[in-house]
């Protein structure tokens, strides 16, 4: 499992400027992983409708396992700084 970039909670913040959990989420799918890509594949496809959902579920997953390391909730880690 990879670690949590220590500028993870900055860098979102310049996106974001009132962080949440939410958008700490949305900004590690969307930035650091290829959600995009795989969203724009699955776009062009005729089943996008029930494709989008299967996506949306396993990178949030993945976003879940990678950020917790599976010990703590998402958010426990750095957003208190």
């Amino acid at each position: 499992m990879a670690p949590l970039l220590d500028t993870l909670i900055d860098d979102a913040r310049r996106i974001h400027r009132n962080l949440s959990e939410r958008g700490l989420r949305a900004y590690v799918r969307h930035r650091l992983t290829n959600y995009e890509s795989l969203l724009a594949q699955i776009s062009r496809h005729e089943f996008q409708t029930e494709l989008y959902p299967i996506l949306r579920e396993r990178v949030g997953a993945a976003v879940e396992r990678w950020a917790t390391g599976g010990r703590s909730p998402f958010i426990s880690w750095k957003f208190r700084t």
